[in-house]
């Protein structure tokens, strides 16, 4: 990738805000790091630090919010329920989270908006745009609507269960980013068990809240890059990669490579190649005999009634202790 970054560096902006849990994507492609500037804020972070082989590394050491002003941020028993907004109490009794939102502190902090945070640090626009703010995503995606629809790439944790006061629902949020270009292209939804008498027995759930992400959509990259469009595309291939989005990763790349300079493309190529598997490769090949798919979809349904005979719960329920 030694063109790539050499194209892309200083260029390629990545901006974490509610990093306490961030594991850092980008360590799955370290040579990628070189070229990026990664901006971080968290109030309550207490993850490990992670690696400061960036082209640049950026701190920032104030909350971030729609608006400037002081807020009172209430620091909670579980720190991830930590929060400036008000949690819904019959939310809380419902899904049994009493323990969890427990006020530890509560402290008065002063807030700025994300445009004024990043002035500061002579950043005007950024490239992959992350949110985890515990309510206060949309607040602060609205707060600057420039800001994000120059962004190439949007992930925010969005409920479909509003579990705090004055927080927008899923379909607001998707109607903003739609409006300004984005795409919705994937999502991990999460759900909860209410506190019924026989949910350690129950599997099932409620979808509360998703881990969404959205790209600008093609035609709205190049009216809106122009002549540099070539490079967001090329930043787009990259972030859908370490976001493990592999197919769409591959899927831009086909459709935008012959707009790259030779030695991107060249690059890029073996980039969005993916890695090889055995027994995918095997499974690949079976499904191209005759009744090959049939084969597959046996083995499949005899695994998945093993799984759900032992499995206290279905795939990606969570109860209380498994919250975020």
């Amino acid at each position: 990738m030694i063109e790539t970054i050499k194209q892309l560096k200083g260029d390629f902006v990545v901006l974490d805000l509610g990093s306490a849990h961030s594991v850092g994507i980008l360590r799955k492609m370290p040579n990628v790091m070189e070229a990026i500037t990664l901006i971080e804020i968290d109030l309550h972070s207490n993850a490990a630090e992670s690696p400061t082989d960036y082209f640049k590394r950026i701190k920032l050491k104030k909350a971030v919010a729609g608006k400037r002003g002081k807020r009172v941020f209430k620091q909670r028993k579980f720190p991830d329920c930590s929060s400036f907004l008000v949690p819904r109490p019959e939310l809380i009794r419902a899904y049994g989270l009493e323990d969890y939102f427990v006020e530890m502190a509560a402290i008065e902090i002063e807030c700025e908006p994300i445009t004024e945070l990043l002035l500061q640090e002579g950043v005007k626009r950024v490239d992959l745009l992350k949110t985890d703010l515990e309510g206060l995503d949309y607040e602060v995606l609205a707060s600057d609507r420039e800001l994000v629809s120059q962004a190439l790439c949007v992930q925010s944790e969005l409920r479909f269960q509003p579990f705090f006061q004055g927080e927008r629902m899923f379909h607001e949020v998707l109607s903003y980013l739609t409006s300004l270009g984005f795409e919705l292209i994937w999502m991990r939804p999460a759900v909860w068990k209410y506190a019924t008498a026989h949910r350690a027995l129950q599997r099932d759930g409620r979808w509360v809240w998703a881990d969404v992400v959205f790209f600008l959509n093609p035609k709205t990259v190049e009216s809106r890059f122009g002549h540099e469009a070539w490079k967001a595309f090329v930043k787009q291939i990259i972030v859908a990669r370490l976001l493990g989005l592999a197919n769409y990763s591959q899927y831009l790349y086909q459709q935008t490579a012959t707009q790259f300079p030779k030695g991107v493309r060249e690059e890029l190529a073996r980039f969005v190649q993916p890695a090889f598997s055995l027994p995918r490769s095997i499974l690949a090949q079976v499904n191209k005999l005759p009744f090959g798919w049939m084969a597959i979809g046996a083995v499949r349904s005899l695994f998945r009634y093993g799984y759900k005979t032992t499995a206290i719960y279905s795939d990606d329920v969570m109860t209380s202790s498994d919250l975020l």
